[in-house]
């Protein structure tokens, strides 16, 4: 095991990474974007450096990641990209307007990479992208604090890793876990929009950052 401390808002880094990997192991067959950083500030506090930090990380590391070790896997027809999103890629809430942003944008990136790799008739190269809830501990330590409670019971990430693990072997487009997410992008898509966050609020029990948070309903089951 080959261990790297890469900078991955600086595309220099993350191709002398790649070269090194290459020139001491071999071509990668699989990549997993999982870098995430989130600010949680209310949207018209946000400022320039909050949003280019954000996008930077959790998006634009992505375009300089692929072109690293993509054209290898696609000249070898053989390789994997799997890209970490967030049930935030699927609806937005309020202090996460920079992070849900980017994760929408992980979507429609990831979704013109495959059709790239489609277009170019190359089978052998495979993309998946993670729906994946909220974890127990690094980002969602802040989350807590202003926007999810910790009423709702977060994700071992032993349990994502597997799920994740199954999802790549199995070809995956989508990985929603847990599956909820799936459904709640179908509720989505059909009910009035003010249903919805109805029911988003009361999954989630996300609660004004203003107001004193309720603690008077069980723990949300994700």
């Amino acid at each position: 095991m080959v261990a790297m401390k890469v900078d991955i808002t600086v595309p220099e880094e993350i191709h002398r990474a790649a070269e090194k990997i290459r020139h001491d192991i071999g071509n990668v067959s699989i990549v997993v974007q999982n870098a995430g950083v989130v600010t949680c500030k209310n949207v018209l506090d946000l400022n320039t450096e909050d949003i280019k930090r954000t996008f930077n990380v959790n998006v634009i590391s992505h375009y300089h990641i692929n072109q690293a070790f993509l054209p290898a896997m696609i000249e070898r027809h053989y390789g994997h990209i799997v890209a970490i999103a967030s049930n935030c890629a699927l609806f937005g809430l309020s202090h996460l307007g920079d992070y849900c942003a980017s994760k929408f944008a992980i979507i429609g990136y990831m979704e013109c990479v495959e059709d790239e790799i489609f277009r170019s008739k190359c089978s052998g190269v495979n993309t998946t992208i993670v729906i994946l809830g909220p974890l127990k501990g690094g980002l969602n330590k802040r989350v807590t604090e202003i926007v999810i409670p910790d009423s709702v019971n977060f994700l071992p990430a032993s349990f994502c890793a597997e799920r994740i693990v199954q999802g790549v072997i199995t070809n995956q487009k989508f990985l929603y876990i847990p599956k909820f997410y799936r459904l709640l992008e179908f509720v989505k898509s059909f009910l009035p929009y003010d249903a919805f966050k109805a029911i988003l609020s009361y999954v989630l029990n996300v609660h004004d950052p203003n107001l004193k948070r309720s603690r008077s309903r069980k723990p949300a089951r994700l």
